[in-house]
């Protein structure tokens, strides 16, 4: 992320760039549970037939942002891994809706 690199435009302290990776840590964690709750919402909810097989594809397309985030996540792609998460969370709000 362009905030943690070190260059002649953006000197970061040794403290400063452990202070915003740590934010950016959280950011990401928090992002993830966020999709893991609402999925998590969305799976313990009854489908009507007439929409399960929207459901599904939903529901595989959450667990694929989620893969990709967490491998961008462990790469250290902090705003990847943030922009997967949403995904991720957008998918299963949508997955969460079809049960209503």
């Amino acid at each position: 992320m362009w905030l943690l690199r070190n260059d002649k435009r953006n000197p970061l302290s040794d403290e400063a760039r452990e202070c915003a990776e740590s934010a950016l840590e959280k950011m990401v964690r928090v992002d993830r549970i966020l999709a893991e709750i609402v999925i998590a919402e969305a799976e313990e909810a009854e489908v009507p037939d007439r929409k399960l097989r929207h459901f599904n594809k939903r529901v595989a397309k959450v667990k694929e942002e989620m893969k990709k985030g967490d491998v961008s996540r462990d790469a250290g792609r902090f705003d990847k891994a943030i922009t997967r998460y949403r995904n991720a969370w957008k998918h299963a709000c949508y997955a969460l809706r079809l049960t209503e």
